[in-house]
């Protein structure tokens, strides 16, 4: 009996191993992916440090940035949105807010358990631990409701990259990436590899060119003088004429 249970135990830590090695290389394997894929994109749109697509929450501003390039190259007309900083933000606050209800959450179920345990009945202590395990259980729909948030700044985003980079084929790209686990990454790689998709974007639109004063200037006189140079030349080449 012992034997089979040290033998279970054995498989289930084999198991458990081997697991958690699937996982972390599935995970590094869509991790470098996106890395690529966005470094590639902002390579044909001509974006700089596309290595920021390797970098968590650096990647995030880098998505914004190429976003971004969709106004710029088809609605030149229209005030450009900061979606790198506004996208950016939403998963730093999301990230952080997660981040401390999880710790406050595991804060005051132990303490309300450990009250319960050491002395059996419930101590103010505990009692304390209950009524935090409760707000944050309310708050928890607050949570879940900016998370909702984030997730539709995120396909807007994603939107917006599809649609810079494959004008076309946005709107079912958009819905691919909502119903299917994990196809954002998938369409992320095609557009940053495939070649049936246009790599021959629109330009952005030409910004103004502000010539200094002294430069016209300088034009206007170039001219005048060129002008009169050609009045000297038309009068010497008539006194010519007529003395002949």
């Amino acid at each position: 009996m012992a034997a089979g249970t040290v033998l279970g135990t054995g498989f289930m830590v084999v198991f458990y191993i081997i697991y958690v090695m699937m996982m972390g290389a599935i995970a590094l394997g869509m991790y470098l992916l996106q890395g690529f894929s966005l470094m590639k994109i902002s390579k044909k749109l001509g974006i700089p440090k596309g290595w920021r697509g390797f970098i968590p929450f650096a990647d995030y501003y880098l998505m914004g940035k190429i976003a971004e390039e969709d106004t710029k190259r088809y609605h030149p007309e229209k005030k450009v949105t900061k979606w790198s900083k506004i996208f950016l933000f939403c998963q730093i606050a999301l990230g952080v807010l997660l981040t401390v209800w999880v710790v406050v959450f595991m804060v005051c179920y132990f303490a309300l358990w450990f009250s319960v345990e050491g002395s059996g009945e419930l101590t103010a202590g505990g009692a304390a631990s209950m009524v935090g395990l409760l707000l944050l259980f309310l708050s928890y729909f607050l949570i879940l409701a900016l998370a909702i948030g984030v997730s539709v700044v995120s396909y807007f985003v994603y939107y917006k990259i599809y649609h810079v980079m494959a004008k076309d084929h946005a709107i079912w790209m958009l819905l691919l990436s909502i119903f299917v686990s994990g196809a954002n990454l998938v369409i992320l790689a095609v557009l940053a590899f495939m070649k049936r998709f246009p790599t021959d974007l629109p330009e952005p639109a030409a910004q103004d060119i502000i010539v200094p004063a002294a430069d016209v200037e300088a034009v206007v006189s170039q001219d005048a003088v060129e002008e009169q140079q050609k009045t000297v030349c038309c009068t010497a080449g008539a006194e010519n004429t007529e003395i002949e």
